[in-house]
């Protein structure tokens, strides 16, 4: 009997439960540099990096400045070996798949002395028939080449210099050649799982299920399996029956024939009535979306998913099934006409949904590091900031399974990349189709997942070829210029998204982000922008108020992580600012003097570490508050703000929210306090401060507006009441209303304003706490700040007798998680901070750091 196994099919993505026999081989692998002798144990998944350190032959990568010193290992080629007994179940099936889910990245497979695989791209899965070669006792070898030395070999085929170096000949993370926030670790390994499947009869292989039309009255969907089915002897035939089940409903029975032939899939029509849609991390009430929702949806889990199951079954027993839970929306990128130029937002079952989130970057330098409980703490983190979108930045990876999974359960939408980034890429037949691969695999495996709303070719490639100055700098004649750019289009205008329109052609898709430079005019009046002004052109913050663009995807500005990481990530002797381990802790060339020129401009600046640190993080969660603003209050006009960036992937000073030991940054609780569904914002003018409302309510309810003018004293010299403000809110959808706008004149003296909203009848009032001028000009008083703390509510509660700046909140254990921190308070207005965890031997009583006793001491 002869078999024909469709490639294509060959995914992970849905929840299978087979009648399969599945042996991991993760356990007894050994490795060796390849001109080595001695074998040494390792961990699968993993990489050569985390087993020489496991093993003593290199110190920790992370520690100190001991990244320099690990340099030599992307050199080197590595082999891996692992003798395995295959058990009796596996040996007696009809059929034996050796499957690798991830090889990283160039590698020739061996069994039993017979090559099976060559292996070039660590985003695909390798599916190996070895059947024929599996014995009771076997070897497995694989040999890793250097992907540097590749690169450079493969470099050599192409006539011109490309731009970039030699990762871009390697579908490899191109983050690993290292980036200006983490460190070059050019290594292999085997990152993934490994396992033998074996089967008898027919299987499923996939399962993907594809909404065809939605209302709501009723879903039209239907269902389409991969499957390997037997290729029988002429005149044979083999009757089998699909089953496919909503929710534990059977919504469809078909016959399926298997004959001499390939065993096409039957058409698995079916169709939910009254369907529940699937809807991101926003406010869901029914005036708040505008349309009609099913009333049990308040009763059921948000974002509602279905699950879809497949079964196989030969006469009576299931011999194969499939799950896969799916949600039910529809997704547009809106591009119309507007008066600043053409629109640009995710419309989302039919409303406007404003995108607040961040970009999102591989969570470790060696990313089969991170656990499953690490990706749940981490989003759940996310949503608690009040999220609903991530960008999965092009110069990483396709994240794991779990992680699209947990973004469909907590709404979190993900614009996502392919993996390309900042650099011009070969186009010659080779790299092409070993891309169109890659390509076709990623979005079977991804597209059932509702949060994954857009696909994007690349980060800043468009960008950096037409502003950057390459055609300058590597001196191209201009037939080689054309070269280059029409390979560009063959792949970003091309093959890209000719994949889509067949793959997965309900979901949109963007070329490149941005799709116009921040250097021109034009980006403020289309397309997604990557506002760089700030940090790359030293601009001062405000300038963000004038350069708005209608989707904010890229702007940031650095902060150093938390003490507590910098102690645990070098020696005492290094924590000065200039040390050889921070200078190796910070990877963009002009980092730390950038946030030193800020920081003179606004703040004060310490002469030592232990309090750099913290003004540093004040400073960056300052500046990008007033990108949140101004990008916030030019809805709809802009609808998205996604700052870089959410976490890193090793301890680094960068532009990250959680520093990598998952300590929250000033720019976490930023964010989270302005992310939430309603948000007062200032934004100062020419003449005069200007306060807005942002809200993600359709309809709000008569409120009323306090206005407070504090010194800083804290004596109250100004207090009006503003009512009935219901006639701002009559516009759909989400929407930005300015509530007041106070003349620069009557602030004069003043240190501190308080907007503050209430809405009868609710306990929730909202209010912005505003320094009115930067902390050097604000003349910040010393702090009395009292705490008590009530251990049935997990609830610290703090007053102070003046404008404090900057209140962290800490403990001589570390960084605790709270509900706010980092935040500015006013005298006569008790803050209640809860403990989100509560350590282990906690006290009651935190230590507190503000902005006022460093600059009184």
């Amino acid at each position: 009997m002869t078999r024909k196994l469709l490639i294509w099919i060959l995914l992970s993505t849905p929840l299978m439960i087979q009648a399969q026999h599945i042996q991991d081989l993760h356990e007894g692998w050994q490795f060796r540099e390849s001109d080595g002798t001695e074998w040494l144990s390792a961990q699968v998944p993993g990489s050569v990096h985390m087993d020489l350190y496991r093993n003593h032959v290199i110190p920790d990568p992370f520690y100190g400045a001991n990244e320099d010193s690990v340099q030599w290992i992307e050199e080197r080629d590595w082999d891996y070996r692992l003798a395995f007994s295959a058990d009796a179940e596996t040996l007696n099936k009809e059929h034996v798949m050796l499957v690798f889910d991830g090889l990283d990245t160039w590698a020739e497979v061996v069994l039993n002395g017979e090559t099976i695989l060559h292996a070039e791209n660590m985003y695909l899965a390798y599916p190996v028939d070895v059947k024929r070669l599996l014995k009771e006792q076997n070897e497995l070898l694989i040999h890793f080449i250097s992907a540097v030395k590749k690169g450079k070999e493969l470099a050599k085929d192409i006539p011109f210099r490309m731009p970039s170096d030699e990762r871009i000949y390697s579908r490899k993370a191109q983050y690993q050649f290292g980036w200006d926030w983490g460190p070059r670790f050019v290594g292999c390994g085997i990152w993934k799982d490994v396992r033998l499947e074996a089967w008898d009869d027919a299987r499923i292989l996939d399962l993907q299920v594809f909404q065809d039309s939605l209302s709501y009255e009723i879903a039209e969907m239907h269902a389409i399996l991969g499957w390997d089915f037997p290729i029988l002897p002429i005149g044979h035939v083999e009757e089998f029956q699909v089953n496919i089940y909503v929710n534990d409903h059977l919504v469809n029975n078909q016959r399926v024939i298997a004959s001499s032939e390939p065993t096409p899939c039957p058409d698995l029509y079916f169709s939910i009535d009254d369907p529940i849609r699937w809807w991101p991390n926003v406010n869901l009430s029914n005036s708040s979306i505008g349309i009609p929702v099913d009333t049990s949806v308040t009763t059921l889990k948000i974002p509602y998913r279905y699950t879809v199951k497949a079964e196989l079954l030969k006469g009576d027993s299931v011999i194969s099934s499939a799950e896969q839970m799916i949600g039910l929306r529809t997704i547009e990128l809106v591009l119309e006409p507007d008066a600043q130029g053409t629109s640009f937002y995710f419309r989302v079952n039919g409303v406007p949904v404003f995108a607040k989130g961040a970009n999102f970057i591989p969570t470790h330098s060696f990313p089969e590091q991170t656990t499953k409980a690490e990706y749940k703490a981490m989003l759940e983190e996310i949503k608690a900031a009040n999220v609903n979108m991530l960008r999965i930045w092009g110069g990483g990876i396709y994240e794991d399974d779990h992680f699209y999974d947990l973004c469909d359960s907590l709404g979190i939408m993900v614009w996502q990349d392919f993996m390309f980034a900042c650099a011009m890429y070969p186009g010659d037949d080779d790299f092409l189709n070993n891309v169109s691969k890659e390509i076709d695999f990623q979005v079977r495996r991804l597209r059932n997942h509702p949060s994954i709303v857009l696909w994007c070719g690349n980060n800043e490639i468009d960008e950096a070829w037409h502003n950057w100055g390459w055609q300058i700098l590597y001196g191209y004649l201009q037939l080689e210029a054309d070269k280059i750019w029409g390979w560009y289009t063959d792949l970003f205008h091309g093959l890209i998204p000719q994949s889509l329109a067949t793959l997965d052609p309900g979901r949109p898709y963007w070329p490149s982000s941005p799709s116009i430079g921040w250097g021109r005019k034009e980006s403020l009046t289309q397309g997604d922008m990557h506002y760089w002004g700030v940090w790359w052109g030293k601009e001062p913050f405000s300038v963000w108020k004038d350069k708005t663009g209608h989707f904010m995807s890229e702007y940031g500005f650095q902060g150093m992580p938390s003490w507590f990481t910098l102690q645990e990530t070098m020696d005492s002797s290094q924590l000065k600012l200039l040390s050889p381990s921070m200078k190796t802790h910070q990877k963009h060339p002009v980092g730390y003097e950038t946030i030193d020129e800020y920081m003179q401009r606004d703040f004060p600046v310490p002469d030592n570490l232990e309090d750099y640190w913290y003004v540093s993080q004040l400073l960056q969660a300052w500046g990008i508050q007033q990108a949140f603003d101004a990008h916030l209050s030019a809805m709809p006009v802009c609808m998205g703000t996604l700052f870089w960036q959410w976490n890193d992937c090793w301890p680094v000073t960068s532009w990250s929210a959680v520093d990598h030991a998952g300590r929250r940054k000033a720019l976490y609780y930023a964010a989270r306090r302005t992310f939430g569904p309603n948000h007062i914002a200032a934004i100062p003018r020419k003449k005069t401060l200007d306060i807005y409302l942002i809200s993600d309510s359709k309809e709000v309810q008569d409120m009323t507006g306090s206005l407070m003018f504090i010194d800083s004293t804290g004596y109250i010299t100004f207090h009006s009441v503003y009512h009935g403000l219901k006639d701002s809110f009559h516009a759909p959808g989400q929407q930005s209303v300015q509530l007041a706008s106070i003349p620069w004149d009557s602030l004069a003296g003043q240190t501190m304003l308080e907007f503050e909203l209430s809405i009868p009848g609710w306990v929730v009032t909202y209010s912005t706490v505003y320094f009115i001028r930067p902390p050097n000009e604000a003349s910040l008083k010393p702090a009395a700040i009292t705490q008590q703390y009530d251990p049935l509510r997990q609830t610290i509660y703090l007053d102070t007798d003046v404008p404090a700046w900057g209140v962290y909140l800490y403990s001589d254990e570390g960084e605790l998680k709270l509900s706010d921190n980092f935040f500015d308070m006013r005298p006569g207005y008790q803050r209640a901070i809860e403990l989100e965890v509560v350590p282990d031997g906690f006290t009651g009583e935190v230590k507190i750091r503000t902005l006022n006793d460093l600059m009184n001491k």
